[in-house]
């Protein structure tokens, strides 16, 4: 899906079922690593990347890092909460598209 603002806005929604199993490819890939992950997102650009943190992120920061610093006007970001079966966060980006709607209820 392509991004349909460019304005930062925040939601917060519950999961679907293609959400929990987003989320359960995240955590297979992200748990026992350390540091940002590059993971494609199914209908997005390439620049997607996912990391877990055991405490909750400074997440605009660690996001603008992991890219450069730079704009994060075409970075999607999803924080998925009670993640690796220790409450921690995976950050997940997708780049140049939203997959808010595919992921949520």
């Amino acid at each position: 899906h392509h991004r349909t603002q460019e304005q930062l806005h925040i939601h917060f929604r519950h999961f679907s079922g293609e959400g929990d199993n987003m989320k359960a490819v995240l955590e297979k890939v992200t748990c026992s690593k350390v540091g940002w992950t590059s993971f494609h997102t199914h209908g997005c650009g390439s620049g997607g990347k996912a990391r877990f943190y055991s405490g909750f992120p400074r997440v605009f920061s660690e996001v603008a890092g992991a890219y450069g610093g730079g704009s994060l006007a075409s970075v999607g970001i999803q924080v998925w909460p009670g993640s690796c079966g220790r409450g921690g966060y995976i950050v997940q980006t997708t780049t140049h598209c939203s997959i808010e709607h595919s992921i949520t209820r």
